[in-house]
C-alpha cells in the first residue's frame, strides 16, 4: 500500500529505515548475548582506504618507421674515407599502425658531432633519402686510423594525425685515415726475363706518410694461394726473400735522411723454378717458361706502433697491394730415380735378379740419357746389364723405364770353414743426364744391394776349397821330396 502524496511518502520512507535500523540492532544485540565475535576469524585481515589505492598504467612508445642503411650488409654503419666523399641511401620503412598506413615521412638530424661540417640529405622518394657527406682531413687525431662518427636520424610521418610521433636511429660513420697509405714508388733491378739458375738482387723503395720516427714500415710478401691460369702465374714462395747480403750494421729497410722515403732489399731465386700451370689450372710438366709472381703490401709505420703499443696485429688495409712478375725460361733439371721396389734392394748369389725404376725430371720436359750403361755397371761380379726405354712410345727421352739384371757370383768364403747366413753388401752408382737446348745436369744414383748365398752352395764351395787345398797340399809335399 503506497502513500498518495509526497508527503506521505517521505514519512513512509522514514518507517521503514527505522524499522531496519531497529531490526540490525537487535541482531548485535542477539549476537553479544551468545558471547560470540562475528570478525574473531578475520582480525589479521587490514582494511586499505580506498584513496590509498592506485591502479598501474603502462604507456607503449609508438615507432613509426624501422631506420636502415639501404643495400648494405651492415643495416646501421657506412665505411668512408678521410676526405673523399661519400654517398649512401638511407630508408624509413613504415610500421603498421592502428591509425592505418604511413603515406609519407621526412627525415632530419637529431645529433652530429661535427656541426660545421653536417652532411646534406635529398629526398628522392616517399621513404629513401640519399645522404653525403665528405670527412675533411684532420676528422682522424694524429697517431690514429681510424674513428667512429655517430650520426643520429630522426624520421617523423606527414601524415597530419601522426605528427607526434616518430623514430630515431644512430648510423655509425666508421672514418679511415687516407693519408696513412704507404705507397711503392721505385723498383729497381728486377728484370723483366730471366733464366732459370739466376739470382736476383733488386730494391723496392717506399713512401710512408705516417712516419714519426717511432717504427719503420714493413713489407710482406704473402703466398699466393692460387695460379692465374690466364697469365701463367706461379706461386713464389721459397724464391723471394729479404737480402742476407747486407751487412750487420745496415738495416732494412734503409732510411732516407729527412725524408719519409725507404728502401727495401730483396732476392729473387730462380735456381730453382716451381711447375708452371696450364690454362686449365693443371700442372705443365712441360712447359718452357713460367711467370713468377709475388704480391707486395706495405704495413705503414703508424700501423707497426700501434701493433707493438697493442701488442696485437693491426688492421692492414691502408696497406698498398701490387704485383711483380718476371718470365723465367727452364734449363735441364737434375734426374730422379722411383724405384719400384722401396728400400734397400736384395739379391741371392747364383740366381737373376732383376730391379726396375723410373729416371724423369722435375718437369718432366728434357730429355734424358743413361750414358754407357754397361761402365756404370762394372763394378758389379757377375752376368748383368742395364737396359732403358722411352717410358712413352709418344715423347721418346722424356722418361725412361729402366731395367737392372744381375747375377751375383758366389759370396760364400772359399777360406770359410762354415755357411755364413749374413749379407754382403755391394754398392754400385747409376749416373742420369739430362738435357735441355745446350744445358745439360747429371745425378748420380746410388744403389746399395745386400747379396746372400744358399746353404748349398756354401757347403759345395767350401768342399771344393778343402779339395783345392788338399790338392796344393800334395802338389807341394811331392815338390818337396824331389829336391830332397
Amino acid at each position: 500500500m503506497r502513500p498518495q502524496n509526497k508527503k506521505s511518502q517521505n514519512q513512509f520512507e522514514k518507517i521503514i529505515h527505522a524499522t531496519v535500523q531497529a531490526g540490525f540492532i537487535l541482531l548485535l544485540a542477539a549476537c553479544a548475548g551468545q558471547n560470540s565475535d562475528p570478525l574473531k576469524d578475520y582480525k589479521d585481515v587490514k582494511g586499505v582506504p580506498l584513496t590509498q589505492i592506485k591502479s598501474d598504467s603502462q604507456t607503449v612508445p609508438v615507432s613509426p618507421f624501422r631506420i636502415e642503411v639501404k643495400d648494405s650488409a651492415q643495416k646501421n654503419s657506412v665505411s668512408m674515407t678521410e676526405g673523399a666523399a661519400k654517398t649512401f641511401t638511407i630508408v624509413v620503412i613504415p610500421q603498421t599502425l592502428q591509425t592505418g598506413a604511413i603515406t609519407g615521412s621526412t627525415l632530419g638530424f637529431l645529433d652530429f658531432p661535427f656541426i660545421n661540417n653536417k652532411p646534406e640529405i635529398k629526398k628522392i622518394s616517399a621513404f629513401e633519402y640519399l645522404i653525403s657527406w665528405t670527412p675533411q682531413q684532420g676528422t682522424i687525431a694524429q697517431g690514429e686510423l681510424d674513428k667512429d662518427v655517430g650520426l643520429e636520424l630522426l624520421a617523423r610521418p606527414t601524415d597530419a594525425g601522426l605528427a607526434g610521433l616518430g623514430s630515431t636511429k644512430i648510423i655509425t660513420l666508421k672514418v679511415r685515415k687516407i693519408s696513412g697509405a704507404p705507397e711503392i714508388v721505385k723498383i729497381e733491378g728486377l728484370p723483366a726475363i730471366a733464366p732459370e739458375g739466376t739470382v736476383v738482387d733488386f730494391t723496392i723503395d717506399v713512401e710512408d706518410p705516417t712516419y714519426t720516427n717511432q717504427a719503420r714500415p714493413i713489407l710482406i710478401t704473402p703466398r699466393l694461394s692460387d695460379s692465374n691460369t690466364e697469365a701463367y702465374l706461379a706461386d713464389a714462395a721459397g724464391i723471394l726473400a729479404e737480402n742476407k747480403k747486407l751487412k750487420a750494421q745496415e738495416q732494412n729497410p734503409y732510411h732516407y735522411p729527412g725524408t719519409k722515403r725507404f728502401r727495401f732489399f730483396y732476392t729473387l731465386d730462380l735456381t730453382r723454378l716451381p711447375v708452371d700451370y696450364d690454362r686449365n689450372a693443371k700442372l705443365d710438366a712441360n712447359a718452357g717458361k713460367v711467370n713468377v709472381c709475388f704480391n707486395m703490401n706495405v704495413l705503414s709505420s703508424t700501423r707497426v706502433s700501434l701493433a707493438l703499443a697493442n701488442g696485437k696485429q693491426v688492421d692492414q688495409q691502408s696497406s698498398t697491394d701490387i704485383q711483380k712478375c718476371v718470365m723465367s725460361y727452364y734449363t735441364a733439371q737434375p734426374a730422379q730415380f722411383e724405384w719400384i721396389e722401396k728400400g734397400t734392394k736384395t739379391a741371392i748369389a747364383g740366381q737373376k735378379n732383376t730391379y726396375e725404376f723410373i729416371v724423369s725430371t722435375y718437369n718432366n720436359f728434357s730429355d734424358i740419357k743413361i750414358l754407357k750403361p754397361d761402365d756404370q755397371i762394372a763394378g758389379l761380379k757377375g752376368e748383368k746389364s742395364l737396359n732403358c726405354e722411352p717410358f712413352d712410345s709418344k715423347e721418346p727421352s722424356k722418361k725412361l723405364k729402366c731395367v737392372l739384371s744381375w747375377t751375383p757370383e758366389s759370396v760364400c768364403g772359399k777360406a770359410k770353414a762354415k755357411f755364413s747366413k749374413k749379407p754382403i753388401s755391394v754398392v754400385t752408382k747409376i749416373k742420369a743426364t739430362t738435357y735441355l737446348t745446350t744445358t745439360t745436369k747429371e745425378f748420380t744414383e746410388y744403389v746399395s744391394i745386400d747379396v746372400s748365398d744358399t746353404e748349398e752352395r756354401c757347403k759345395s764351395a767350401q768342399a771344393a776349397a778343402a779339395a783345392e787345398k788338399i790338392k796344393k797340399d800334395t802338389l807341394f809335399d811331392s815338390k818337396f821330396e824331389e829336391k830332397n
